[in-house]
């Protein structure tokens, strides 16, 4: 129950029917690390498998908002500098079922 709450917490925020599949937007992924959902430029959703540590592809600074999918708390959100078109996401914990939602920073 907890992952289905969870997902639908997750989807309140993204539209899915305008998004598209985009792993190709994530770069340092290991197979099923995690996945990513898109509308580009506009917000990103990623599920993480077991933790993770990855790069997502932005031209600029982006708002990050981590789900503990278990637990179906959102931690509060931050603020991560694109470097070389590019933000760093590092699961806050290094195992378990985390998902995040993305979007531009100032939006």
């Amino acid at each position: 129950q907890a992952n289905i709450r969870s997902a639908r917490l997750l989807t309140a925020r993204i539209d899915v029917f305008a998004s598209r599949p985009a792993n190709d937007l994530l770069e340092g992924r290991s197979r099923n690390e995690a996945f990513c959902l898109a509308q580009p430029g506009v917000a990103y959703a990623l599920y993480f498998t077991d933790g993770g540590d990855l790069w997502l592809k932005s031209d600029g600074d982006v708002t990050v908002e981590w789900l503990h999918a278990p637990s179906s708390r959102w931690r509060a959100p931050l603020r991560l500098a694109s470097e070389n078109g590019r933000v760093h996401l590092v699961t806050p914990e290094y195992t378990g079922y985390w998902a995040a939602f993305v979007m531009p920073a100032g939006t």
